[in-house]
C-alpha cells in the first residue's frame, strides 16, 4: 500500500477527499495520517515516511506552499499534491516552481486522482531502478574523487532532459536524483556537516518555467559545487598513512564539536 498524509484546514475539503472512491485494495493508496496545520503536518513527515502528501493550500501555522517548500529542502517527501478551494493560476504556478507533484481545484475528479496514483506507481516501477543507478554511480565519482564526473553529470542530464517533451516531469527526476546524492554523501561522510551546511545544497527552488537549460544549470552546478567542496576538505591521498592522517583530523574534530555542544547544554 501507499502511505498518504492529507493536510487540511477545512472540514469541507476532507469530506470532499474521503467520499472519493480512489482509497484502498483498488487503488493501493491509503490516507495513512491526517492533519489539520502545516506545522503537525511537517512533524509527522520527519517522523514517518509517505509516498504521498496531499495538501491544502490554504492552512494554519504554515501553508501548503510553506510546507511543500519545506519538504523539498529536507527531503521529506518527493511527491506534493496542492489541493484549493479556489481556481487561483498564480497558486498553481507557485506550486509548479516549487516542485509540487500535482495541483487538484475543487469540486474534485476520481479521474485525475487515478491518473496521478498510475503515474506515481510507474514512477516507482519504471523509473526507481533507473535513478538508483544514476546516483550509485555519481557516489562512485565522489568516493574516487573523480572529476570525470562532471562529464557523467553533463551526459545524465542531456539524457533525462532530452529523452521526452515533459520538461516537468524530467525535473522531478532529476531533482530526485540530486536530493538523494546529497542525502548520500551526507550521510556516508558524517564529518561534512561540520563543515558544509547540508541545507545549502538542498535549495533546489529558482527555475526559469520551460528553460531546459536553466533546469540543467541549477542542478549541474549543485553537483558540481558539492564535490567540489568534498574534495577540497578531503582531498584523494593515494598514501595509506596520509589518508588515515586526514580521517584522524576529522575525526578529532567530530569529537571536539560534540564535546563543545554538550558543555553548551549543560549551561542552558
Amino acid at each position: 500500500m501507499y502511505r498518504t498524509l492529507f493536510v487540511y484546514d477545512s472540514d469541507e475539503l476532507l469530506r470532499q477527499i474521503e467520499a472519493l472512491h480512489i482509497w484502498g485494495e483498488a487503488s493501493e493508496f491509503v490516507i495513512e495520517d491526517i492533519a489539520n496545520d502545516g506545522i503537525t503536518a511537517h512533524n509527522k513527515m520527519k517522523q514517518k515516511k509517505y509516498d504521498l502528501v496531499i495538501t491544502e493550500i490554504r492552512i494554519t501555522g504554515m501553508d501548503g506552499l510553506q510546507l511543500l517548500r519545506t519538504a523539498k529542502a529536507e527531503g521529506l517527501c518527493s511527491r506534493v499534491v496542492l489541493c484549493s478551494r479556489f481556481s487561483d493560476f498564480n497558486y498553481a504556478r507557485q506550486g509548479i516552481i516549487l516542485g509540487a507533484y500535482d495541483y487538484f481545484v475543487m469540486p474534485f475528479d476520481e479521474t485525475q486522482f487515478y491518473q496521478m496514483f498510475t503515474r506515481i506507481k510507474s514512477e516507482s516501477y519504471e523509473g526507481g531502478a533507473e535513478e538508483v543507478c544514476y546516483k550509485e554511480n555519481i557516489l562512485a565519482f565522489f568516493k574516487d574523487r573523480n572529476y570525470n564526473i562532471h562529464r557523467y553529470i553533463d551526459e545524465m542530464l542531456d539524457k533525462i532532459y532530452d529523452d521526452g517533451f515533459d520538461v516537468i516531469a524530467a525535473d522531478k527526476k532529476a531533482r530526485s536524483i540530486c536530493s538523494s546524492v546529497i542525502e548520500d554523501v551526507f550521510n556516508i561522510y558524517e564529518w561534512l556537516d561540520l563543515y558544509i551546511d547540508p541545507h545549502t545544497f538542498y535549495n533546489l527552488d529558482s527555475i526559469n518555467e520551460g528553460d531546459q537549460n536553466t533546469y540543467k544549470d541549477r542542478y549541474r552546478k549543485i553537483l558540481g559545487d558539492l564535490f567540489g567542496e568534498f574534495c577540497r576538505l578531503s582531498p584523494k591521498a593515494d598514501d595509506e598513512k596520509i589518508r588515515g592522517g586526514v580521517y584522524s583530523i576529522f575525526s578529532a574534530a567530530r569529537k571536539a564539536v560534540f564535546v563543545k555542544r554538550i558543555l553548551q547544554r549543560s549551561f542552558i
